[in-house]
C-alpha cells in the first residue's frame, strides 16, 4: 500500500496520474497481470515509444515497476503495478493552510 502523508508528498503521483492515457494504462494493468509493454501499445493503439514515455512517468512516481524478462522473440518488458492501494492522507495541518475562503 503506498501512503501519502501531505498533498505535497502525493503532488507526483497527481501530476503521473493527470494524463488520462496514464489513467488507462494503470487500469490495464491492474486488471491484467504482467501486461507486456506491446501489449500495452497494442491495447491502447499507441506507439512503443509513446507507451515508453507513460510507463516512465508512472516508474518515476513510483507507480509501476518494470520486470524484464526473456520472452519468445527477444527480451520482454512487462509493467506490473507497484502497489494495490493508494491512500492520500489530508488531515495534517498542511491542507489547513493551503485552503483559500471561498467567496
Amino acid at each position: 500500500m503506498l501512503y501519502l502523508h501531505s498533498l505535497s508528498e502525493a503532488e507526483e503521483v497527481f501530476k503521473a496520474l493527470s494524463a488520462p492515457m496514464r489513467l488507462r494504462i494503470m487500469d490495464l494493468i491492474y486488471k491484467n497481470e504482467n501486461m507486456s509493454m506491446n501489449d500495452l501499445a497494442e491495447a491502447l493503439e499507441l506507439t512503443n515509444s509513446a507507451i515508453s514515455l507513460h510507463v516512465s512517468k508512472l516508474e518515476s512516481a513510483g507507480l509501476v515497476k518494470i520486470k524484464t524478462i526473456s520472452g519468445k522473440r527477444g527480451i520482454m518488458k512487462l509493467v506490473q503495478p507497484t502497489h494495490h492501494r493508494m491512500i492520500v492522507d489530508l488531515s495534517g495541518s498542511e491542507v489547513e493552510t493551503m485552503v483559500r475562503p471561498c467567496y
